[in-house]
């Protein structure tokens, strides 16, 4: 299998990096779950990021071309390996971007770490509260047991050949190479149902509630919401407006998609961090 980024050593076991850009500030982006390959997918973001940042773009356990890992998905320990990352590469102040449920491990990580991080911009992240509301652990566990059940079968493969945007969605303004997609395919097969993400899933719930009565620190804080996201869930702003209550230096901007804003608005996003982080 091809390869990319770099890998570094957490507790005996490796785990996937890429960095881009020479920027004076460093901009960790974090993904969300159940992606093929984060690395891949959110690149067409990364490279904008990276004409004005140093942009580390992390694959958590599990993902892409990380290892499998014995330790269990509760936010302590995803947080204290994006720690460990940060502090193996010397990399001591930084700005955390964030998409879905890494909504969830960025709040927990800036009240664990308030010195460390300069700006928060989540992608229509997560925040606790929604669990009250909407909380689709038990679906997506179900989906996970449907997709091992048909990788299991090879039906997994012949629909992702049938229909490609299955496992490589479409971005705007950025085409793809044939080996990439192919990449993010084969990547998507092999970790969609793997036991880490599984146990991610499982460990939603206690996740969320570990973050109960969180909020963002007094650090600059910008939210892009999906309009989409607000349709399904009337909720959806004002929980976020909840979680940044009293934070004086914040911004919620809301975007015409769906949950993946960075496949249509690589670019505004990119530059509306510009505008609000500086460089």
């Amino acid at each position: 299998m091809e390869s990319y980024g770099q890998f570094l050593d957490i507790n005996g076991e490796k785990l996937c990096i890429n960095i881009e850009g020479k920027g004076n500030k460093t901009i960790v982006l974090l993904h969300g779950a159940g992606i093929s390959s984060p690395v891949l997918e959110l690149k067409p973001l990364s490279v904008l990021l990276s004409e004005q940042y140093t942009v580390i773009t992390l694959e958590y356990f599990g993902y892409g071309l990380s290892d499998n890992t014995r330790r269990e998905r509760t936010i302590e320990m995803i947080t204290e390996e994006i720690h460990c990352v940060l502090q193996g590469l010397g990399i001591f102040k930084y700005s955390v971007m964030a998409h879905s449920i890494s909504g969830i491990y960025g709040l927990y990580y800036i009240n664990k770490y308030p010195d460390e991080v300069e700006a928060f911009i989540g992608i229509d992240t997560s925040v606790q509260k929604q669990i009250e509301f909407f909380n689709t652990e038990k679906l997506n566990i179900f989906i996970i047991r449907l997709q091992r059940l048909l990788k299991h079968i090879g039906l997994l493969s012949l629909l992702s050949k049938l229909k490609p945007d299955l496992l490589v969605a479409v971005v705007k303004g950025y085409n793809r190479p044939a080996e990439e997609t192919e990449l993010i395919r084969t990547l998507g097969i092999k970790n969609i149902t793997n036991s880490n993400i599984l146990d991610e899933l499982k460990n939603s719930f206690s996740n969320f509630n570990k973050t109960a009565g969180m909020k963002f620190l007094d650090i600059p804080v910008l939210f892009f919401l999906s309009a989409d996201t607000k349709k399904l869930f009337k909720q959806w702003r004002e929980l976020h407006e909840e979680v940044i209550e009293g934070n004086t230096e914040c911004r919620i901007v809301e975007l015409e998609g769906s949950h993946f804003l960075y496949n249509k608005f690589a670019r505004e996003i990119a530059d509306m961090t510009k505008e609000f982080i500086g460089t």
